[in-house]
């Protein structure tokens, strides 16, 4: 019987599993997917992400695999500047990278069999000296302790007697990657609309977009769409929109989708964390960044003469206030950036051009200000 088993080799998952190696603890990762492709589209990692990946000791591996951006920017429709988000003058750029790159910087420090592929848990045990699971295979993995980074449909919130369920945001999301499109290269953008908007990300030799819209839950029609579509959903925006979803081979479609904050991420043997314990909607670009500041949490905390109980405690403490503000925050933010009524969203232009960049700067120092010693 193991010690610990990390269920999760995604973002947050690797991120701990490379902290804890770096500093002299092997320990076993299960993944469901039966390989580690480089899949999926861009994630924004901003001061606070890039400063867990330092704590972790990986972020010199990482920063080459991403674009630099020094400049964002909220845009109207029309492409005019309604607010700038300067990145901090004193920190790191932000870094826009492929999420599969990121996994696979962070597979680097790993050992070859140290990920256990095709693993998925689909049954969970808790007894009195240990945790038994059960994957889709009928095997069987048995540990002391587990730290759940399994994503947002975790079983493990079932098992643990978290009632919480998946809230939908009210909108649908659209990303795609964009090849050899001419665009500038340190800057991002998002642009906001009546009901929908589109962001855009430069992550090195192509540029990464998402495009959100206001829609049921689970809308098939939303599902099919593909960049032809969205060309006339998006038909009132500005010229980059086009060019972008022209050179976009292949899109991929989910709905936004959260759960409300809590009060309690350890239960017993079982530790929960990402997206299995405090998922938030994708509008402050925080999802990954939460989930590599719990992995840097985690690595201090793993890494000290501490009992399990002490562990969960501390984490609790250090976490439970910030992903909840994190969650609050994007939700309300998301739910503003989708007002459809042309006077919502003339007021919401309004003051967002007259939101003074002291104020945005603060938000940037809420964010950047995390450290991981609890």
């Amino acid at each position: 019987m193991r010690e610990l088993i990390i269920v999760g080799g995604g973002i947050g998952g690797l991120a701990l599993a490379a902290g804890l190696k770096n500093r002299g603890m092997h320990v076993q990762v299960l993944e469901a997917a039966p390989e580690l492709k480089p899949v999926g589209a861009g994630i924004l990692l901003a001061n606070n992400a890039q400063k867990a990946l330092d704590h972790i000791g990986i972020l010199s591996n990482i920063v080459p695999l991403g674009q630099s951006l020094r400049e964002g920017a909220i845009l109207n429709q029309k492409g005019n500047t309604l607010g700038k988000q300067l990145t901090l003058e004193d920190a790191r750029p932000w870094l826009g990278i492929h999420r599969g790159a990121l996994q696979q910087g962070l597979l680097g420090p790993l050992e070859e069999n140290q990920v256990v592929l095709g693993r998925r848990v689909v049954n969970v045990k808790v007894e009195t000296d240990r945790v038994v699971l059960t994957t889709e295979q009928g095997e069987t993995h048995e540990a002391q302790h587990i730290i759940a980074f399994d994503g947002i449909h975790s079983p493990f919130r079932e098992a643990v007697g978290d009632t919480r369920s998946i809230r939908y945001s009210g909108y649908t999301c659209w990303r795609g990657l964009a090849e050899g499109w001419d665009g500038p290269k340190e800057y991002f953008s998002e642009t906001w609309g009546k009901g929908k908007r589109f962001g855009i990300v430069p992550i090195q030799d192509r540029t990464y977009w998402f495009a959100t819209a206001n829609a049921p839950h689970r809308d098939p029609k939303m599902k099919a769409m593909d960049g032809a579509a969205l060309k006339t959903v998006f038909a009132d925006f500005h010229q980059e929109v086009f060019e972008l979803l022209d050179l976009t081979p292949k899109v991929i479609w989910n709905d936004i989708e959260d759960i409300a904050p809590v009060k309690k991420l350890v239960y017993g043997r079982i530790l929960l964390a990402g997206d299995a314990g405090h998922a938030t909607t994708p509008n402050m670009g925080q999802g990954a960044c939460m989930a590599l500041e719990d992995a840097a949490t985690l690595t201090s905390l793993l890494t000290k003469n501490l009992n399990w109980d002490e562990v969960g405690r501390r984490f609790e403490q250090k976490r439970l206030r910030r992903t909840a503000w994190i969650t609050k925050q994007s939700w309300q933010l998301g739910k503003m950036a989708q007002w459809a009524h042309p006077l919502a969203a003339s007021f919401r232009n309004s003051m967002t051009k007259m939101t003074p960049d002291s104020l945005s700067q603060g938000l940037l120092r809420k964010l950047a200000n995390v450290t991981f010693e609890a």
